[in-house]
């Protein structure tokens, strides 16, 4: 067995459901909102004087957008082959998550969440590693704190002079890592494929479903592997079909960077159908969106932020509400971008824009947005 076959088209329902949520107000704002989520606002206004003044301007009428540099891993690493390559791209992108630790990550080791990551997975590499089923379900906490240099452990004194080791902040983190890791070698395990990069090559070379098809691979990723599902389930909402919000930020991330890598050299990752990836939500991209003052969560959510604390947790109304903004919100945004300069013909992708916010806006920079904002806690999805 190599794939799921699935049935799903996760992108498209993640779009339809959350303009479900949408009310239009009569000043042409969109509130994001159900009997069960907190209001976020879209601001509509701000939106177009954005594109106008500042994406259009910034981007020489979009030129500096390109969907083939969106997301790309770029890697001073040499692979004996394609499928070593891949599998390094897949692994990045499942663990592309622990934003809620990046304060303590910069304190402790003073590099984030994602560059922590980084480190882990060339750090495996060039000691000669080969990231196959067998060595992902070897991992251990201690391994990984090895990798990634991870302290997962402090020393708590028992009495004077006498010290054990305990586990530190950081070991949640660790440990969420090590559970991906090992997951993903028994899903693998189970598809009797070596590796995450055979497995990408055998579905978009050998199933006609998902030939050439950015939404086919994601839907396949999602249902293959729970660690990139990402799928949160919106309780007593009666505007949506039904309670699921298929978010897959990490297949889309992942589906994304493939085709920014290979489209150029290899046919089977020239997707036809990328521009039609949603944004990529988490809290980066909502951070940057409230500083442009594009998306505005009501009082309360703005107070819970702002305190800087981990606050939100997974399956919280307030953090699908956030999450939910975003992907409206660059809807709208492309829309506008679209008809501005492309005569409404939908050229610019969600996706592209998404991607230049990101480049242009997060930073260390005092005028950027500070990534640690935010704050999500036990959550594999970012």
């Amino acid at each position: 067995m190599v794939a799921v076959d699935s049935e799903q088209n996760y992108v498209d329902k993640l779009r339809s459901q959350v303009f479900h949520l949408v009310e239009e107000q009569d000043n042409g704002d969109l509130d994001i909102f159900s009997s069960s989520l907190p209001k976020v606002q879209v601001k509509k206004s701000k939106i177009k004087s954005f594109v106008t003044d500042v994406l259009l301007p910034e981007t020489s009428n979009l030129e500096a957008l390109n969907q083939k540099s969106a997301f790309r891993t770029c890697m001073p690493l040499k692979f004996p082959d394609l499928k070593s390559e891949i599998t390094m791209i897949a692994l990045l992108n499942l663990l592309d998550f622990g934003r809620s630790y990046n304060k303590i990550l910069m304190d402790t080791v003073s590099r984030n969440a994602q560059d922590t990551i980084l480190f882990g997975c060339m750090g495996m590499h060039l000691s000669g590693k080969k990231l196959d089923a067998d060595f992902l379900l070897g991992m251990t906490v201690t391994s990984v704190g090895q990798f990634f240099s991870i302290p997962v452990t402090v020393e708590e004194k028992v009495m004077d002079a006498v010290y054990k080791d305990s586990p530190g902040p950081l070991h949640p983190f660790a440990d969420s890592i090590r559970k991906v890791m090992n997951d993903t070698g028994r899903v693998l395990k189970s598809l009797q494929v070596e590796c995450l990069g055979e497995y990408i090559l055998k579905v978009t070379t050998s199933h006609t479903k998902y030939k050439k098809s950015a939404v086919g691979l994601v839907n396949c990723l999602a249902d293959t592997f729970p660690m990139f599902q990402d799928i949160q389930r919106l309780k007593d909402s009666a505007k949506l079909e039904n309670d699921e919000l298929p978010f897959v930020r990490k297949a889309q991330k992942l589906v994304l960077s493939l085709f920014s890598r290979y489209s150029d050299e290899n046919e089977d990752f020239k997707f036809d159908d990328i521009e039609r990836l949603t944004a990529l939500a988490d809290s980066d991209l909502v951070s940057i969106l409230r500083k442009l003052e594009i998306i505005k969560p009501e009082d309360s959510i703005c107070a819970k932020i702002d305190e800087a604390k981990a606050v939100f947790k997974d399956d919280t109304v307030e953090h699908h509400a956030l999450r939910c903004s975003s992907v409206v919100a660059l809807e709208v945004l492309t829309t506008e971008v679209n008809n501005q300069v492309r005569g409404g013909e939908d050229q610019i992708s969600p996706s592209m824009i998404d991607f230049h916010l990101r480049e242009t806006y997060l930073g260390s920079d005092s005028d950027n947005v500070d990534s640690r904002n935010v704050h999500v806690a036990d959550t594999i999805a970012y």
